[in-house]
């Protein structure tokens, strides 16, 4: 399991990463506003 990258990025890789924090409630809006946008495209 610690050989599997989706899991234990190297510190390379995590360094160019973006980490979501949880919405709550807000998530429901956000994906909502997102698929808006992707629409738009």
């Amino acid at each position: 399991m610690r050989e599997n990258p989706a899991l234990f990025m190297e510190p390379s890789v995590r360094s160019k990463s973006e980490v979501l924090d949880d919405l709550g409630r807000a998530n429901e809006l956000y994906i909502r506003v997102w698929d808006q946008i992707k629409a738009a495209e």
